[in-house]
């Protein structure tokens, strides 16, 4: 498999979706022996496989993030980094790249019958079949997808399920939970506390929805039994917000923003639950993080996606009416074994379903097919 690259333009800047596939899927190919190149817009990676930073204009370029949209920032990190690409390219000629990024992908598509590789698109935000028709190889994250193309006439002889993936034996179960508690959150914790955990971005506008899960935390009356971890990216600004939403729960909160991504797995196996708000997201890796690390998780019910992934690894409510989450996490307060069987269904249902050993030959059976046009 060479002259494979997987790309992403906020690679080395940035630690959420779309690059933390890039990451995982390279690493993961290169430690079956594949020869992947991975290639990003940021500074020397800590991974395994080769990697390749080129130039391009940061989405958080100081010069501009104060006056411009998160939207047109980010489009113009793709399109930087399109030039960068397709003059790499033309040095050094790949016959298969693979990326996520919308606009770098059109671009690309534009330039790849005459410079020779061919290019696959993974619908890693969502945009949907209208969107990823005009590709020859598509990727998406679960079969519900496919099936909503077939439902619009759309054609998917082309397209591939591939969900994403979790590294398992990094992301494992604790020896013991109890110190890990109290080695991230602090010996004034109370002994038995349920401690539940919101991953995502603490902008206002995040489809994370961060601010619900304080809210039902706040209606569950359980007191200092319960405890929230909230953490993700954030900007000063987004801190203070977030602290201000938080302090009706006194010293029952804990965050962490902007955590590296080594240091998340610490804070999944200190929880006891965790919790998912996002209405409607193309797959969400931290629910693979947390169920891999023997945590259970409530997500949404109104997304079947989100309850495909989760399966019998924990449960949904929905999460547009108030107190369906906080009655849920008082019946899971009261019975921790209930929990603790979810966290054991947690980790086997990654271990037989997203795990590298299940996804990566997925992986290599579509390059080759790919490659074989």
């Amino acid at each position: 498999m060479s002259n494979t690259i997987i790309a992403c333009s906020g690679l080395g800047r940035v630690c959420r979706g779309n690059e933390a596939w890039a990451h995982t899927v390279a690493e993961a190919l290169h430690h079956d022996g594949d020869q992947v190149i991975l290639v990003g817009g940021g500074p020397l990676l800590d991974c395994q496989c080769d990697y390749t930073c080129l130039w391009n204009i940061p989405r958080d370029w100081f010069g501009w993030r104060l006056f411009i949209s998160w939207q047109k920032r980010y489009a113009w990190e793709q399109q930087s980094f399109a030039w960068a690409l397709q003059n790499h390219l033309r040095q050094k000629p790949a016959c298969l790249v693979h990326v996520a990024d919308p606009v770098l992908a059109y671009r690309l598509k534009l330039s790849s019958p005459s410079a020779g590789y061919e290019l696959i698109y993974k619908d890693g935000l969502l945009l949907g079949p209208l969107w990823w028709r005009q590709f020859k190889w598509v990727q998406v994250l679960a079969p519900q997808y496919r099936d909503e193309a077939i439902s619009m006439g759309v054609a998917v002889n082309r397209c591939h399920v591939i969900p994403h993936m979790v590294n398992t034996q990094k992301f494992v179960p604790p020896n013991n939970k109890a110190r890990i508690k109290f080695e991230v959150l602090g010996t004034d914790l109370p002994e038995n506390a349920l401690i539940v955990l919101g991953v995502g971005d603490f902008s206002a506008g995040s489809n994370k929805r961060l601010d619900w899960i304080i809210n039902e935390v706040d209606r569950t009356d359980l007191g200092n039994n319960v405890h929230l971890v909230l953490a993700g990216q954030a900007s000063f600004a987004d801190i203070q917000r977030v602290t201000k939403l938080c302090r009706k729960l006194g010293d029952r909160v804990h965050l962490r923003p902007n955590t590296p991504p080594d240091a998340m797995r610490t804070l999944y196996q200190a929880a006891d639950i965790m919790v998912h708000a996002a209405l409607r997201e193309p797959f969400g890796i931290v629910l693979l993080e947390s169920m891999a690390c023997g945590v259970p998780v409530i997500g949404h019910s109104g997304h079947s996606v989100t309850g495909w992934i989760i399966g019998n690894g924990g449960c949904t409510v929905d999460m547009t009416v108030s107190g369906e989450l906080s009655a849920m996490l008082r019946t899971w307060n009261d019975n921790p074994k209930l929990r603790f069987d979810f966290g054991m269904a947690a980790r086997q249902r990654v271990l037989d379903h997203f795990s590298p050993a299940i996804i990566t030959p997925l992986y290599r059976q579509l390059y080759s097919l790919v490659k074989a046009g």
